[in-house]
């Protein structure tokens, strides 16, 4: 057998194998479904105003592209490709989509690695400052609008539940304590390391660790540079409000008359 007959039939595998797990995790989502009712309910719905709720529900995807090259930079301060990043983040939200425990997020870094040829913990790290500001604006888009919309603040998902109220402050300040731990280690890089080189043993496995820090510190750089960190923050606001008005705009394409706050409260819970 020839390396590429070999190559197309693992890729074949693999293809047939993600298929196979996409079957049996939708029909598990879908197996108590009422398809009849459903129908019914999307042949009501206005076309005009579902197409724009899809419209706006991908348009994250692409708005994440401008910030995440914000946040992730080549060792010399260069910018990775636009056409790394946006197959990596292709990658790791279909990934999500399908795969339990959210795999997308360990694939996004390495395909960003391999494609745009960074270093696999400098992608991983830029990722978790993305995922630290979405919480923080997710759950302050959430505080806001329980705060406006007037809700009982002891409000939960299910009954005997924790408080959606209670837990968007745990969230938002567990969220904060880490933004912060960042954006100290980022601004005062040389001193981070210093303080790292003295904690860690002087052998292989500290060595390694220390320099994995370094490339974690690379990717955090972002945050320590108000230039840089303002229009993250100016792309995560539009990122959230965007995937909350993909919401606002499926319930007036279902005739539910809520308001914007209950689209963020939606998305925040």
């Amino acid at each position: 057998m020839s390396p590429e007959t070999s190559t197309h039939q693992r890729r074949g595998l693999q293809l047939a194998l993600g298929l196979a797990i996409s079957g049996a995790v939708i029909w598990w989502t879908f197996r108590n479904v009422d398809w009849n009712a459903s129908w019914g309910y999307i042949v009501e719905a206005d076309r005009w105003w579902m197409l724009l709720a899809v419209i706006l529900a991908t348009l994250p995807f692409p708005l994440r592209l401008p910030r995440w090259r914000l946040l992730l930079r080549h060792e010399d301060g260069s910018a990775v490709s636009w056409h790394a990043m946006w197959h990596a983040i292709a990658i790791g939200f279909a990934a999500n989509n399908v795969l339990p425990f959210r795999a997308g997020e360990v694939l996004r870094p390495a395909a960003v690695a391999r494609l745009g040829r960074v270093s696999f913990a400098t992608a991983l790290s830029s990722i978790a400052v993305e995922r630290v500001l979405d919480a923080l604006m997710a759950v302050g888009l959430l505080s806001l609008a329980l705060t406006v919309a007037g809700i009982d603040p002891s409000l939960t998902l299910k009954e005997g539940g924790r408080p959606i109220a209670e837990s968007a402050s745990i969230v938002g300040a567990l969220g904060l304590l880490a933004l912060a731990v960042a954006v100290l280690a980022a601004w005062q890089r040389v001193a981070t390391m210093r303080v790292a080189r003295s904690l860690l043993p002087d052998n292989t496995i500290g060595n390694a660790l220390y320099h994995f820090g370094e490339r974690v510190l690379l990717g955090l750089s972002a945050l320590g540079n108000v230039r840089t960190a303002a229009p993250v923050l100016a792309w995560s606001l539009i990122i959230w409000l965007c995937n909350a008005s993909a919401f606002f705009v499926a319930f007036r394409a279902f005739g539910f008359d809520i308001p914007f706050t209950g689209a963020l409260i939606l998305q925040g819970a």
